[in-house]
Order: C-alpha cells, then sequence, then structure tokens
C-alpha cells in the first residue's frame, strides 16, 4: 500500500522531488502524492498536483501522511534549517528518496528527508545527512561525508573523502578536489574548483575557488 506524501514548498527542488516519487513509483507505487504546502499558496498555481495551504496544515496531516521538506535556494538556503525545524520531523513522518536511475553503492548512507536524483551517483561509504538535497547528475564520491541540511546542485563532482559541514550550498558544476573540507553554513559558487579547505560561513567563487564574502549560514 502506498504512502500519501506532501511537500513543501511549492518551489523548484519540491517539483524536481515530485518527479523523482513519479519515477519510484513508476517502478513499483510507493507513494501517493498528495499535493504541496506552501505559505505563499493564494498567489501560487499549480498543474500538477494541488496547492493544499500553508505549512500550518501539517498538523492535521501529522500521523497519515509523510511530509518531504525541501526548501532552498541559493538566496535562501541559510535558513533552511528553522524552516525545516518548525515541522518537527522524525524518520516516522517524512521520506528518503531516490531516484530509480541513481547508482547507490550498499555501503552508502543517507539521511531522512533526502532526495537524490535523477542521474546521480553515491560511491562506497559516503555519507549524506538528514534534509539534504542532491540534484541530478551529481557524483558523490568514495568515503564523502555531507552533513544535514546540505544542499548540491546538478553536475556537481564530489571527490573521495570530501567533508561537506551542515547547512551548505554547492552550485551546479562546482568540482571538489580529494579529501577538502567545507565548514559549517559555505556557498561554493557555480562552476567553482575547490582545491583547499573552506571556512565555515565563507562563499567562494573561481577556478581556483576562492573566498569572496562570508554568508550568515553558519
Amino acid at each position: 500500500m502506498a504512502d500519501d506524501l506532501i511537500l513543501f514548498p511549492f518551489g523548484g527542488n519540491s517539483r524536481e522531488a515530485a518527479v523523482a516519487v513519479e519515477a519510484l513509483n513508476a517502478v513499483a507505487p510507493r507513494y501517493r502524492i498528495l499535493g504541496f504546502l506552501d505559505d505563499n499558496h493564494a498567489a501560487l498555481r499549480s498543474s500538477s498536483y494541488p496547492l493544499l495551504g500553508g505549512s500550518e496544515l501539517w498538523a492535521s496531516y501529522r500521523g497519515k501522511a509523510r511530509l518531504l521538506a525541501v526548501p532552498g535556494s541559493p538566496t535562501s538556503f541559510r535558513s533552511r534549517a528553522s524552516i525545516i525545524g518548525r515541522f518537527q520531523l522524525d524518520v516516522s513522518q517524512s521520506a528518503t528518496i531516490v531516484d530509480p536511475s541513481v547508482r547507490l553503492a550498499a555501503s552508502a548512507a543517507l539521511g531522512f528527508n533526502t532526495v537524490v536524483m535523477a542521474g546521480c551517483f553515491v560511491s562506497a561509504q559516503a555519507r549524506i545527512g538528514d534534509h539534504c538535497v542532491i540534484l541530478p547528475n551529481t557524483v558523490v564520491s568514495h568515503d564523502a561525508k555531507l552533513g544535514d541540511h546540505v544542499l548540491v546542485g546538478s553536475n556537481v563532482s564530489i571527490s573521495g573523502g570530501v567533508e561537506i559541514g551542515e547547512n551548505c550550498y554547492v552550485g551546479s558544476g562546482a568540482r571538489l578536489k580529494e579529501g577538502v573540507r567545507v565548514g559549517r553554513g559555505a556557498l561554493i559558487g557555480i562552476g567553482a574548483v575547490v582545491i583547499r579547505d573552506v571556512p565555515a560561513g565563507a562563499v567562494v567563487a573561481g577556478v581556483p575557488a576562492r573566498v569572496i564574502g562570508e554568508s550568515d549560514g553558519c
């Protein structure tokens, strides 16, 4: 029997997550998507699934459905932890979604309320925390460790032994050298090539990547 599933908010990440759920269901029915919660629902239009209302409605669905909460963008990633924290999710109330096209090593580990989208490769002993989003065609190599609330863009290459702290954003097309450590709350720009450790809260960009500012995401 398929579990009922609600997605939050009605943004790009959640709509892409819905595509991954649909792909899973095409293999074997796992989830029935009831719709989206969004605090700006009155101003939005959805052609796919209903907009059920604001985030406060989760209280009426708790225990009856699962919630996949995947907010965040390069301009709002720093607020993900506090937004998701409002829902007080645990493993029984949420889901881990892995698109069926993903190559996931048997020794890899994924947290809950985490989505790994189409075409990704998660290799041996890799660890991805709770509340993470890994966008399409990204490689998470052996022994890499991603903390909670990490957003990783599409076509990113995370090499072996890389460690990414909590509440980080890695822009699409970035490359992270083996063994690099990225501090909590850092933002890595689109296409950056990271060859040295990134301090907590730093914004880095370029080839090779250098610090260009600070975020308040830590």
